[in-house]
């Protein structure tokens, strides 16, 4: 009976105007009536025949998928659901219409200059003139960083190359490099969210895949000895403060510097309780996580790796025996 007395409710509302409230996303959660246990079967029961249809799109290298399109064609309303499971299990939705928001007010067509305001901070942005150009690779310790993987935003609104010249555009072209959304360059395009995708598979949930976000500016706090250990406390303390700075072309510390040297990154996932059963003595660093990444990054002469906490916030690297704690700035 409660569950088709909601069902009932459900129908009757959209059956008229969608409700303020009801136009909500909250990342990993819901984007109005989808959620991570919302089959097209319910949402056909909710909404009619009508407002839910198939339909298949292009993918890179000549690939097509069937997605569920809701209000096929409404401009302020269109929703595109992606599978896990078809047809059963949502993994995540591109934001097509332009009503839906987050209650902090993000929305598609709004500017990088209002999520600035919006996200209280400054975030980075990847470069421009490639596939993926103009992607939020970081929120730093902004309020939107609670939605790391689960808000995948796109400022790709090529209206806004107009409005700088072909040589500011050449200092922002890179498909290696991240950019500070405080860029001049990038202040004066000021461009639009074009493209919006709300991922439902939150840490915690059975089809959440950990995907770590390790650009940014990384500061020093702490640090313990590990197994075999060549500084004293004093020598660690040294280091407290200091800035480990990645960029999608270099990784720059007080230990190695590989930079400009075709980086290549890649990393593997591990169960956080496996990683500290195997490295016991780090447990005076005072770490929680559910998934760590361990990060590779190699040039032909160096290599460095990095371990990146679920939180996309703690990060611990090791050098001389000794295992740093990081964290985000």
């Amino acid at each position: 009976m409660k569950i088709i007395y909601g069902l009932a409710i459900s129908a009757l509302l959209y059956s008229s105007t969608l409700l303020a409230y009801e136009l909500d996303i909250i990342p990993g959660v819901s984007v109005g009536p989808v959620t991570s246990q919302t089959s097209e079967a319910d949402l056909i029961a909710l909404l009619g025949k009508e407002q839910v249809k198939r339909e298949k799109i292009e993918l890179p290298e000549n690939d097509k998928m069937e997605v569920t399109v809701l209000f096929p064609g409404n401009s302020e309303k269109e929703l595109q659901i992606f599978w896990n499971t078809p047809f059963i299990t949502p993994g995540s939705v591109q934001i097509i219409g332009t009503v839906w928001k987050t209650p902090e007010g993000i929305h598609p067509g709004i500017s990088l200059k209002e999520m600035e305001q919006i996200n209280q901070s400054s975030f980075r942005l990847s470069g421009y003139e490639w596939d993926e150009d103009g992607a939020v690779t970081s929120y730093g310790k902004g309020v939107l960083s609670k939605y790391t993987n689960m808000l995948f935003i796109r400022f790709n609104d090529y209206d806004a190359y107009g409005r700088i010249s072909n040589a500011e555009l050449a200092t922002i072209m890179s498909d290696s490099e991240d950019f500070s959304s405080n860029n001049d360059v990038l202040q004066k395009m000021n461009p639009s969210i074009k493209e919006m995708f709300i991922n439902f598979n939150k840490p915690g949930s059975a089809g959440y895949v950990y995907i770590p976000n390790v650009l940014g500016e990384w500061k020093i706090i702490d640090g313990v000895c590990g197994k075999v250990c060549t500084m004293d406390n004093a020598q660690i303390s040294t280091y407290k403060g200091k800035i480990i700075q990645i960029t999608q072309g270099s990784y720059l510390s007080p230990f190695v510097n590989l930079n400009s040297c075709g980086l290549s990154y890649y990393y593997e996932i591990e169960p956080f309780v496996e990683w500290l059963d195997n490295n016991p003595y780090i447990t005076s660093l005072n770490l929680k996580a559910d998934t760590i990444a361990v990060n590779n990054f190699s040039c032909s002469n160096d290599s460095v790796r990095f371990i990146s906490l679920d939180d996309n916030k703690t990060a611990v690297i090791g050098w001389e025996g000794v295992h740093f704690k990081l964290q985000m700035q």
